[in-house]
C-alpha cells in the first residue's frame, strides 16, 4: 500500500468550463482532502457564465483509481433501506406520502403507524413535503416494468429498494468492492466508467445520479452518453452539492463537500440546463435541505480539528443547522443539493 505522503497524483491543466465551454475565475484555493488525506493543494475556479465550480488542475484520467484508497468507504457500506425505519411515526408519513405522490401501491401498509400514515395523506398537497418523502425513490412516479439505471449504484441500496417497488433495475458502478456488494444482492451491475459502459440506445425510461455527477471529469460527455441510452419521455434525475448553497458560502475551502481532489466538479442550475436541454431535455431544478446538518457537521470538523468525521457535532451545529435552514427560505437556491428533474423530449 502507498503511503499518502509518498502518493503521486499526476494532474493537467483545466482552464475552460467543462459544462459550457466559458472561462472562469480562481474562486478557492488551497483546498485539500480531508477526508482520505491525500496529498495537495488543490484549487477550483467557478465558471463566469453558468458558475459551475471545477478544479484547476485536475487529476488525469491515469490517477483517477489513486483518488479512492480502501479509507474511503462511502460506496462500501452493507446495504440498508432507501425508504428509512419503517417501524417509526416518521416512516409511516413518508411511506403514505410515497404512495399517494408518487404511486407506489402498498408501500403505506410497510409502516406501523396508522395516525402517520392519516398525516401522510393529508400533507400530500404540500409540495416541500412531497419531495422531502420522494428522495427515497428519487422524485419518480411508479412504472411498473419500466427499466431504470442508477449510475455509480455503489452498494446497490437504491437499486434493492427499487425492484421492491417492481422497477426493472440496472447499474453502473466503477468500484469493483462495491459493484461486489450489490452483486451478492443479485442486482446486475456492470464494473464500468458511465462513458465506456455498454448501454443500448433508447432503453432506459429513468436514469439516477446522487452523488455522482460530481465526479465526471467531463459531465457533458457523461450526459450524452446516458441521454442516449434513455427513451423519450425518460428521465433523469441526478443529485449534487450545490455551489451556490448557503453552507458553501459560510464554509469556503473547508466546505465539506468540495472534497477535492474526487469532485472534479460541482454542477450549478445553470450547468445543468447548459449540459441537458441543448441534449433535449425539459429541466426542472430545485434545492433540498435534507443534507444540511452533515454538511455544517463535518465542515465544522474540518474547520477546528483539520480532518472531517472528527468534532463537528454538538450545540453549535445544531444550532447553526437552524441559522442555515432559516437562511435557505428566505434565498431561493441556496440549499446543500442541487434536485436535477430533466425529461427527455
Amino acid at each position: 500500500m502507498i503511503a499518502a505522503a509518498e502518493l503521486h497524483i499526476a494532474t493537467q491543466p483545466a482552464p475552460i468550463c467543462p459544462a459550457c465551454g466559458a472561462s472562469g475565475n480562481v474562486a478557492l484555493t488551497n483546498c485539500r482532502d480531508y477526508v482520505c488525506g491525500l496529498p495537495g493543494a488543490w484549487s477550483f475556479r467557478e465558471c463566469t457564465r453558468c458558475h459551475l465550480l471545477w478544479l484547476d488542475p485536475r487529476p488525469t484520467g491515469e490517477s483517477i483509481p489513486l483518488l479512492y484508497p480502501p479509507r474511503y468507504g462511502f460506496t462500501r457500506s452493507p446495504v440498508v433501506s432507501e425508504i428509512g425505519n419503517e417501524n417509526t411515526f416518521t416512516g409511516s408519513v413518508k411511506l403514505a406520502l410515497v404512495e399517494r405522490v408518487y404511486g407506489y401501491p402498498g408501500v403505506r401498509s410497510l409502516g406501523r403507524s396508522d395516525l402517520g400514515a392519516r398525516l401522510g395523506d393529508l400533507f400530500a398537497p404540500v409540495l416541500s413535503l412531497a419531495r422531502k418523502a420522494g428522495y427515497a425513490v428519487r422524485f419518480l412516479p411508479a412504472r411498473p416494468g419500466g427499466k431504470l439505471l442508477d449510475v455509480g449504484c455503489g452498494n446497490g441500496s437504491f437499486l434493492h429498494l427499487m425492484r421492491r417497488l417492481a422497477w426493472e433495475v440496472q447499474g453502473i458502478e466503477p468500484d469493483p468492492e462495491a459493484a461486489a456488494i450489490a452483486a451478492a444482492q443479485n442486482l446486475c451491475v456492470e464494473v464500468a466508467d458511465v462513458t465506456r459502459a455498454e448501454l443500448p440506445d433508447s432503453y432506459f425510461d429513468a436514469i439516477t445520479l446522487t452523488h455522482v455527477a460530481e465526479h465526471f471529469p467531463a459531465p457533458a460527455a457523461a450526459f450524452a452518453t446516458l441521454a442516449r441510452a434513455l427513451k423519450p419521455g425518460g428521465i433523469i434525475v441526478s443529485i449534487s452539492p450545490n455551489p451556490a448553497g448557503v453552507v458553501r458560502r459560510l464554509f469556503g475551502n473547508k466546505w465539506y463537500q468540495l472534497d477535492p481532489p474526487r469532485h472534479f466538479v460541482i454542477p450549478s442550475e445553470r450547468a445543468y440546463r447548459a449540459i441537458l436541454e441543448p441534449l433535449g431535455f425539459n429541466v426542472q431544478i430545485w434545492t433540498s435541505m435534507r443534507m444540511s446538518y452533515w454538511a455544517i457537521r463535518e465542515s465544522m470538523s474540518i474547520a477546528r480539528a483539520g480532518a472531517a468525521h472528527r468534532s463537528g457535532g454538538g450545540f453549535l451545529s445544531r444550532l447553526l443547522h437552524i441559522g442555515v435552514v432559516m437562511v435557505s427560505f428566505l434565498l431561493p437556491g441556496s440549499g446543500e443539493e442541487v434536485i436535477c428533474y430533466a425529461t427527455k423530449k
